[in-house]
């Protein structure tokens, strides 16, 4: 057996839409497990969550580890003090877990963690790993960890070649998006969604522009969700603010995929040729036409059989025509690319290949 410790950070914007809908703090008699199994269903990052099979004996705690209600929650019930912060926290999680493996998903926001960590446990008997998809100019490295993983191969290429052991893990699909997600009479004929920061997705922005440009002319259902909160991100679009809504998090994104037609794909400036974000496992997951970006993508993906490529907006728009004006043509496709991708790219495969990276650490 073996017991997991995985941690995230939390978006700013999914924790405000979490606290609009559920309203926790308007539950007085709410437990820290009880907050944490409805998180964990609610869809934040599902794709990323280590689910051990059932039948397994392995066990995982998962939790977010700087959404303060949350976290203070499970300092109340474990009589930790008032004053102990988000750290003191985690810690004090990992001391009464007493986990073999320690899976770090915010090695770039919280370095202190595993120095600690380190301090208290040595490196023999708890492996450290952590998970960067924060696709810069270059490979950011994190030497007191274990492991390194990343959906950017270029990012585990250069790890292995310099000695720091590292995988390509991409995220795994969860059975029920491919089960609710069957229907082929879908209301939103082209989905958005997604950051928009006006030094890192120069690309991005000329894609966006296109679809509100397209969304303005009113002859099709296009829901663009931005999370731009830039002063720069807010001014270039400062002429498209009443066609965008805001960001979608967890299962407002997840309701939505499913009724999609199309979800339109893009990538920040520093990807280059390689390609692969959460979007093409949530899309294709949910039964939606895939069109992104041309490129290098994960083993199995294949141009024309599983997703539609492009190279500029012109493109972009000629496929989407096309997808639109022949959609009951395109139902092979799109229920294939699922069953496929959805085969591949499981969330027990997510797991296993992971579990099968520690052990060899």
């Amino acid at each position: 057996m073996t017991k997991f410790y995985q941690c995230l950070h939390i978006y700013p914007g999914y924790a405000r839409q979490y606290e609009r809908e559920f309203e926790p703090g308007n539950q007085p008699n709410l437990t820290f497990s009880a907050l944490n199994q409805h998180l964990r269903g609610h869809g934040y990052y599902q794709s990323y969550i280590l689910e051990p099979s059932p039948e397994s004996k392995d066990t995982a705690f998962f939790n977010l580890w700087d959404y303060r209600r949350l976290q203070y929650l499970w300092a109340q019930e474990n009589n930790l003090p008032e004053t102990a912060s988000l750290l003191d926290i985690k810690l004090a999680q990992v001391e009464q877990l007493q986990p073999d493996v320690i899976f770090d998903m915010s090695p770039f926001i919280d370095q202190e963690f595993i120095q600690i960590l380190i301090s208290r446990y040595g490196k023999s008997n708890i492996r450290y790993i952590c998970w960067n998809a924060y696709i810069k100019d270059h490979a950011m490295t994190f030497p007191d960890y274990h492991g390194h993983t990343s959906l950017h191969k270029p990012f585990v290429d250069y790890w292995n070649a310099n000695g720091i052991p590292a995988i390509e893990l991409q995220p795994g699909i969860p059975s029920f998006w491919v089960e609710r997600s069957t229907n082929t009479e879908r209301d939103i004929d082209i989905l958005f969604y997604g950051q928009y920061i006006e030094s890192i997705f120069k690309n991005r922005r000329h894609v966006i522009q296109s679809l509100l440009e397209r969304k303005a002319k009113g002859q099709e259902k296009i829901n663009i969700h931005l999370q731009a909160e830039s002063a720069a991100a807010k001014q270039s679009l400062k002429n498209y603010t009443d066609l965008i809504s805001p960001p979608i998090f967890a299962e407002q994104l997840h309701s939505k995929l499913s009724r999609a037609k199309v979800v339109v794909n893009t990538y920040g400036d520093f990807n280059q040729l390689y390609k692969s974000n959460a979007r093409l496992f949530e899309a294709i997951g949910h039964g939606a036409i895939l069109i992104s970006e041309r490129g290098n993508y994960p083993e199995g993906f294949i141009e024309g059989e599983d997703y539609l490529a492009y190279d500029d907006e012109h493109e972009l728009n000629e496929k989407l025509d096309h997808v639109l004006a022949n959609w009951s043509s395109y139902q092979s496709m799109r229920t294939k690319a699922q069953t496929k991708i959805a085969s591949l790219y499981s969330n027990t495969s997510y797991f296993l290949k992971f579990k099968a990276f520690a052990t060899t650490l």
